[in-house]
């Protein structure tokens, strides 16, 4: 069967041209017609970050359903699960093929979560189904943030990297990675952040991609280089106001976003969007009023060329009345609303004041040292506690003060407290956030410091600390004492003796979650390099997850 993505593929080798041509090759190979696809609620939203539901039908899918909804019987049709745990599915699969009254021709099975070893035993007899065609791991155990960022909806996250359950979910992910590597016709040269998690993850990845690509000489070529990181690298970022404008949408409109016409989902597909997410807000602004400006010179040149049957009326009504010209509209107008509505907000709430506040305090935490002195910060502290700003709000500023060693800290902040009316309860969240920036090495801490604030205008801030690593790692200045290599390193020789040659792309993988402030700075690296960064993690954490994550885990 012949198949093709290319009317939404990118041109370059980025994350959701290999999705599309992983995908592209599964349907080639299962070389079948009038194929159904049968998707669960994980497979489906990884799905749509990545390709539109029409291209699947172009491209030979018929139909495509959800797992756990009543389905139409097609015993003259082949059946496509795709699927996130196979252990929690094998029932209504094999209600779906029982023998004696399938509802499919045949079946095909690709599961993201690897079931435990006791599984393929136990459960022999259903999968030996005669109709069973295939089963295997898929590639698709991830959703596309952006064509360079990706998360994969792994359990492991903050609370978990505390519990006794680690070791387990830290092989499940890595399985998945390493899946999802080798999809991509990668061979890992990999480096870990000095953690438990990180290197656990690490040793499990190098077990799974063991087998390197070689030519004739028998020389290894490591396609990439796997830059392994835990959560605890950096506990800022992820509370603080970031002033892109992705961030402040989500902070903003999110009812916006649930009454957008064209749905919330759509924002993956949003020309307009993809242009302008990472962009600061002023930069987004002057982006949109730009375009919008030039969608209302071409109204005015179609009101005074209606009257007349010329060429160039014809041209502009052509314009305006296509389907994909009326979609680009409404995206502008959405996000002209959308841009007006945060502007309105951040004015009538003093929100630029926090901003400032907040990036001080990197300063501080940092260098000791920033643009306001002590009493600044506590006097504007206090400002911030007593103004309209959300209680979310406040407390995520008072989480990165509890970071910071101002004065005496511990005294100021029982005051900020009773200031800002926050819940008692919450301060066993700050004490928790305090223990997870405490593992942090005395080395990693110096590169926080060097992360410094770029100062451009009133709307950018400090860079991340991956950020930070991710340029030393691609300089190859990153110490080795902090960031051991779990395989040989990617110059020199490998450990069995054979000589290796560059690494072409880096990998950056966040275990316990990336937040969107790091996906812009990655983002922002790539335009300075000739190679390709990805980022993956096993969650796209917001502020509010990640807050939620912190007061999951264990008393320490």
């Amino acid at each position: 069967m012949q198949t093709t993505f290319s009317k939404e593929q990118s041109t370059s080798d980025d994350i959701l041209s290999k999705a599309r041509k992983q995908l592209e090759v599964l349907i080639h190979d299962i070389n079948e017609s009038n194929i159904i696809l049968v998707l669960d609620k994980t497979t489906a939203k990884n799905l749509r970050s990545f390709v539109q539901l029409h291209n699947l039908f172009e491209n030979g899918i018929f139909l495509v359903e959800e797992l756990s909804k009543k389905r139409k019987p097609f015993p003259k049709y082949c059946v496509v699960y795709l699927i996130y745990s196979i252990v929690d599915s094998l029932d209504i699969i094999a209600h779906d093929i029982n023998p004696k009254k399938p509802s499919y021709r045949s079946a095909y099975i690709y599961y993201i979560e690897p079931p435990p070893e006791s599984f393929w035993e136990r459960y022999a007899q259903p999968l030996s189904n005669p109709l069973i065609k295939s089963i295997r791991q898929t590639f698709f155990s991830f959703q596309c943030e952006d064509t360079f960022a990706l998360h994969f909806n792994a359990h492991l996250d903050l609370a978990c990297l505390m519990s006794n359950s680690m070791k387990e979910e830290c092989q499940k992910a890595s399985k998945i990675l390493s899946n999802v590597l080798k999809g991509m016709n990668y061979t890992p040269s990999i480096r870990f952040q000095q953690s438990v998690a990180a290197k656990a993850v690490a040793l499990n990845v190098m077990e799974y991609t063991k087998v390197p690509y070689e030519d004739l000489d028998g020389k290894q070529w490591p396609r990439c280089e796997l830059l392994i990181l835990d959560r605890t690298l950096d506990v800022c970022s992820p509370i603080i106001h970031d002033y892109a404008y992705e961030n402040l949408l989500r902070d903003f409109c999110d009812d916006l976003i649930a009454s957008h016409d064209l749905g919330v989902d759509h924002l993956h597909w949003d020309t307009t969007w993809r242009t302008i997410r990472h962009l600061n807000i002023e930069d987004a602004r002057s982006h949109v009023k730009k375009v919008y400006e030039n969608f209302k010179e071409l109204q005015q040149l179609k009101k005074s060329s209606s009257l007349g049957n010329t060429s160039n009326s014809m041209l502009v009504k052509v314009i305006h009345e296509t389907a994909e010209q009326q979609k680009f509209v409404k995206e502008v107008e959405f996000h002209m609303s959308a841009l007006n509505r945060i502007f309105e907000r951040m004015e009538e709430v003093d929100f630029v004041k926090v901003f400032e506040v907040e990036q001080a305090l990197i300063c501080f935490l940092r260098t000791e040292s920033s643009q306001f002195s002590v009493e600044e910060i506590l006097r504007h502290l206090k400002e911030i506690m007593r103004s309209k700003v959300s209680s979310n709000a406040k407390f995520r500023v008072l989480l990165l003060f509890s970071l910071t060693q101002i004065g005496e800290n511990n005294k100021r902040l029982e005051e900020l407290l009773e200031f800002a009316d926050i819940p008692r309860r919450k301060i066993s969240t700050i004490h928790k956030i305090q223990s997870m920036r405490n593992l942090s090495s005395k080395t990693l801490n110096e590169l926080a410091k060097k992360a410094t604030r770029e100062r451009r205008c009133m709307f950018s801030r400090c860079p991340t600390v991956l950020k930070q690593v991710t340029e030393l790692a691609i300089k190859g200045t990153l110490p080795v004492s902090d960031f051991p290599y779990a395989t040989a390193q990617s110059t020199g020789v490998t450990s069995s003796g054979a000589q290796s040659y560059g690494v072409s792309d880096t990998f950056v993988y966040m275990v316990g979650g990336f937040c969107t402030a790091e996906m812009h700075d990655i983002r922002n690296l790539m335009s300075s390099q000739k190679k390709a960064i990805f980022l993956g993690g096993t969650s796209h954490v917001s502020p509010e997850s990640f807050i939620d994550q912190v007061e999951l885990i264990p008393p320490m």
